[in-house]
């Protein structure tokens, strides 16, 4: 079987600079296959909270061109819309275009609902889903024009529910609805794919966040974030099959996640018929995957009409 490689293609990997981190895993194997990448990480001096303490994206950037591979850094932040077109930007800057995005950069902090300050729940939402938004935003037209992309956004086993996440949890969840609208949306502007990866490795992140010598660290660091990557690879790549997909990757394995509907109760007109049947509602027999719904929206929507200006 020939082995996938990415000659010619270009690749922009969001977060990529903490050592160890997710995302240099992913792009040092991306260059190793042949892509030329763009490293991207605001830095550890940007003091966001939650986020790695060492990360640098020049020097991810380096290895990789130690390596024999080509890359460049960039350092714009992905929370806000200019900063993302930025980011596009040094890609298209450098190399002419843009195959692939992965959307890694994350912040995590770990605060009860109420007790987390307001700046950093904005915070949160901005790097872990807005900067999802914004950087796909950015990179489609790019990806229009060649009729050719594909993009692989980052969620979590948080986006199921874990205790003082809930700043985390939100946007990650956020990032599968996201995704899923998106990849049935451009289905057939070209040959451009987006799918959802639920990393597990063990990176700087959980060393800023975690008590040391804890064993939920101890646990999280024997995870080899290089583990992960061959999925995000596969997913990157031409021979890609799918779209709207979220997988779970790491460890040396794989895992499909999907939305299930189960078959439910009819004939309700009161509560006590909800609490009578409620066994049955919960159920999992004659359950339905719950799909995203191509054409939907097309079929009724009003033209778009700016409700703002900016």
């Amino acid at each position: 079987m020939a082995e996938l490689r990415f000659d010619g293609q270009v690749a922009l990997v969001t977060g990529a600079g903490g050592n160890p981190g997710l995302g240099r895993s992913y792009a040092r194997l991306l260059a190793a296959r042949g892509a030329k990448v763009v490293v991207n990480d605001i830095g550890f001096e940007a003091r966001i909270p939650g986020t790695s303490d060492n990360a640098r994206a020049a020097t991810v950037a380096a290895e990789i061109v130690a390596d024999g591979g080509e890359a460049v850094a960039d350092t714009n932040s992905v929370a806000d819309p200019d900063g993302a077109r930025r980011a596009i930007a040094t890609a298209i800057d450098a190399y002419g275009r843009l195959d692939i995005l992965v959307n890694n950069a994350g912040a995590c902090i770990f605060a009860g609902a109420d007790e987390m300050t307001d700046a950093d729940m904005a915070m949160s939402i901005n790097v872990n889903l807005m900067g999802v938004i914004w950087m796909c935003r950015a990179a489609l037209p790019h990806m229009r024009e060649q009729k050719y992309g594909r993009i692989v956004n980052t969620t979590s086993g948080g986006a199921f529910g874990i205790p003082l996440l809930t700043s985390y949890s939100a946007p990650k969840a956020g990032v599968i609805g996201y995704t899923r609208a998106l990849a049935v949306e451009i289905h057939d502007a070209g040959d451009i794919k987006c799918n959802v990866i639920g990393p597990a490795g063990g990176t700087r992140m959980a060393v800023t966040n975690m008590i040391e010598g804890s064993e939920q660290l101890n646990m999280f660091m024997s995870m080899d974030p290089d583990l992960a990557a061959p999925m995000v690879a596969f997913l990157a790549h031409r021979e890609c099959p799918v779209i709207a997909e979220t997988f779970q990757s790491g460890m040396g394995a794989a895992s499909r996640v999907w939305f299930e509907t189960s078959a439910g109760i009819t004939g309700i007109r009161t509560p006590e018929d909800i609490r009578d049947g409620f066994d049955e509602l919960l159920g999992s027999a004659g359950a339905t995957e719950a799909k995203p719904m191509v054409g939907f929206s097309e079929l009724g929507a009003k033209p778009y009409v700016p409700r703002s200006s900016g």
